[in-house]
């Protein structure tokens, strides 16, 4: 007998946020991936995070995680 098992390939989400939506962020547990320094912008890969239901990008009622 063989052992089998699959794994699901991570989708990749790239989002950006302004100032205005920010706080609706919810970085509760995020486990950061990457970080890196350009000159003018600090981009952070991160697992996952909260999106509070008043986020526009969350169409749900309640914080999904993406």
């Amino acid at each position: 007998m063989s052992n089998f098992m699959a794994v699901r390939e991570m989708e990749l989400w790239k989002y950006t946020t302004t100032d205005d939506y920010f706080d609706l962020l919810d970085f509760h547990d995020a486990v950061v991936e990457k970080i890196e320094v350009t000159e003018n912008q600090i981009i952070v890969d991160i697992e996952s995070i909260n999106i509070l239901p008043q986020h526009p990008l969350n169409p749900f009622d309640v914080a999904k995680y993406r």
